[in-house]
Formats: structure tokens, C-alpha cells, sequence
């Protein structure tokens, strides 16, 4: 049991960074894993799917070199045979990032990854509230209550959505002693969590799902004059971001919290058909 919840754990920090970083041809992103025995690295473009340059510990140009092949002997001279491939097959050409990167989790916004910040490959585009019209919209209130040796203490969380019903929404969660204050800080998360959603027609391009959890949202585009046949936490996000023609089920939990979060995770996998056109290389009429 414990195995398989540390492979759905990996996977799921697979996808979120995944999310964010992209390798290409002129710029790969670089891959480092390290198991029990030994450490493994590789410059990968995601652009054409493949392993460019590939070293661990069992490579004949690090193998028996090092002290150990998982200590910082062994990492270093990983990283100098990794850079030597690199260079033999000229990429990263240009000065590579010092430092490490930080990256944002999807409930959190772009962070110090906005754009502007000097990381062009994060994707993530940070969304300033400041002079947009912003409805909100109360999902859920929740009352939690902890017992102490005195007595039970009572707080309140409070899910709020928001959106300017013209492809821009985001959520919030918010925990206080009173409800207007968990509501206050729910909706100043949610403007911090903004994002954009490519509309064409006032429907989504094509048929996502989203989970989080024990919750599954599958969004499907629909034909005009269908309306938004959603309930609960998905209608919210979906009417906040301005889609006026959806189809929507909701497998599994139906908590609101897992409801809005698996809306998201579906919302954000929604391109617009140029852009899937352009990573491709095929013409727009093929990709419709």
C-alpha cells in the first residue's frame, strides 16, 4: 500500500511540474532521478519526444570514477559528463540558469515565476486583478470545530470563485474564527490564482477532464442555446469563467472542494486550436 501511494504521489508531481515546464529543441530541460544505488540524468525534448542526452553512474565515462554512485561525488561527475554530452552535440548554447528554479503548485498562482522573472519555459501567466471587474461567488461554508480541554473552538472555511464571465477565473480558500473574514481571505486567494480560459463561441475547444482527489469532472464542449448543464461547485467556475454552452459530469466525490479543484485541473488543460496546431506542425484544418 505504501509503494503504490509513492508512485501516484510521483506521478502526480510528474504532471504538475510537467504543467509548467516544456523542453524544446533550442532549450531541452534537463531530467535528474536518484535511486538507492545510483543517480541518473537526461536532457530531453519534449518537442519531438526523445532522450537527447542520457548519463548516470553506469555510463563508462563516470563508472568507477567517483567515491560512491549516489554521494556528491558521484552527482558532480554525473553533471560534468551530462554537460560534455551537451556540448559535443551543441545545446544549450546560450548561459544556463544558476540557480534552481521554483515552481508554483496549481493552487498557488505563478508566484516568483511570473512572467518577466527570467524563466521562459514555466508557461504559467500571472494575472494582476488590479482594474478588473470581478464577480464572486460563495461555493461552500464549512463549520470545523476542535475540542480543547476547555470546550470545542469553532472556525469557518469558505470556498469562494471568481471571475469576470470573459474568460478569466480562479478560486479561494479561506479559514477564520468569523465567516466574513474566511470569506475576505478566500476571495483575496482567489484573485491571486487567476487564470485564463481559451472560450471559442462561448464553449470550450474540446472535451477535458480534470480530477483531483476522489473527484472526476469531464467537460465537454455543446452546440449554442444548450446553456450550462453543471450543479454545484463546477456550475460556479464554469459560469464565473464565461462559458455559456457546457456539458458536465461529475464522477466519483462529489465534495465542492474536489468538485471546483478537478474543474481547474480540467480548465487548465484547455489550448486554443492555433496553439496545438503550432506545437504539432500541422496545418489548422487537420487539428479541427
Amino acid at each position: 500500500m505504501l509503494s503504490n501511494h509513492r508512485v501516484v504521489a510521483r506521478l502526480r508531481r510528474q504532471k504538475r511540474v510537467r504543467k509548467l515546464i516544456r523542453g524544446t529543441d533550442e532549450r531541452p530541460r534537463v531530467c535528474v532521478y536518484r535511486s538507492d544505488k545510483h543517480i541518473y540524468a537526461q536532457v530531453i525534448s519534449d518537442e519531438k519526444g526523445v532522450t537527447l542526452v542520457s548519463v548516470s553512474t553506469l555510463s563508462p565515462a563516470v563508472k568507477g570514477k567517483a567515491k560512491s554512485t549516489k554521494g556528491v561525488d558521484a552527482a558532480k561527475r554525473v553533471g560534468q559528463a551530462l554537460a560534455q554530452g551537451c556540448k559535443e552535440k551543441k545545446y544549450f548554447q546560450h548561459r544556463v540558469r544558476p540557480k534552481r528554479i521554483s515552481l508554483p503548485w496549481p493552487r498557488e498562482g505563478a508566484g516568483r515565476c511570473a512572467q518577466g522573472s527570467g524563466n521562459e519555459i514555466l508557461t504559467m501567466e500571472r494575472i494582476d486583478p488590479q482594474g478588473l471587474e470581478l464577480k464572486e461567488k460563495v461555493v461552500h461554508i464549512s463549520r470545523v470545530a476542535k475540542v480543547v480541554k476547555g470546550g470545542r473552538r469553532f472556525s469557518f472555511n469558505a470556498l469562494v470563485v471568481v471571475g469576470d464571465n470573459r474568460s478569466l477565473v480562479g478560486y479561494g480558500l479561506g479559514k477564520a474564527k468569523e465567516v466574513p473574514e474566511a470569506i475576505r481571505k478566500g476571495l483575496e486567494q482567489a484573485k491571486k490564482s487567476l487564470i485564463r480560459i481559451p472560450i471559442i463561441d462561448g464553449t470550450i475547444p474540446f472535451e477535458v477532464t480534470g480530477r483531483f482527489g476522489a473527484g472526476h469532472v469531464v467537460l465537454k464542449p455543446a452546440s449554442d442555446d444548450t446553456g450550462v448543464i453543471a450543479g454545484g461547485g463546477v456550475r460556479a467556475v464554469v459560469e464565473a469563467a464565461g462559458i455559456h454552452n457546457v456539458l458536465t459530469k461529475c464522477i466519483g466525490s462529489s465534495n465542492p472542494h474536489n468538485s471546483v479543484k478537478a474543474t481547474f485541473e480540467a480548465l487548465r488543460d484547455l489550448r486554443l486550436p492555433e496553439e496545438i496546431a503550432g506545437r504539432r506542425g500541422k496545418p489548422l484544418q487537420e487539428i479541427r
